[in-house]
């Protein structure tokens, strides 16, 4: 019986705290408005970065063999601007991947 009464009190002392906190926050609009939007915009914030953050990094990419994914990448001397790669190139690169694989 003493455990009812001391979880009685338990929820009695939060209801009092909670109508405090109404009166409190009823007398001071403005402030109560700075909280709302401040607690508001760090919890979209949090969801958005940790969705993010599972989206792409958490998850694995949607690949059907991940083991033959390849990083495709040309000498540091030898700079292509958009428009410049001519096909007899992207042939020959194109040939040496597959050969290499």
């Amino acid at each position: 019986m003493r455990l009812a009464g001391a979880a009685l009190s338990v929820l009695d002392r939060f209801w009092r705290d909670i109508r405090q906190s109404l009166r409190v926050f009823s007398k001071n609009p403005a402030f109560t408005c700075i909280a709302v939007l401040s607690i508001a915009f760090g919890t979209g914030a949090n969801v958005a970065m940790f969705s993010a953050a599972d989206a792409l990094i958490l998850r694995p990419l949607p690949i059907q063999r991940p083991a033959e994914v390849v990083t495709a990448m040309a000498p540091r001397r030898l700079v292509i601007k958009a428009g410049q790669l001519s096909i007899e190139h992207h042939r020959s690169c194109t040939e040496l991947w597959r050969t290499q694989a």
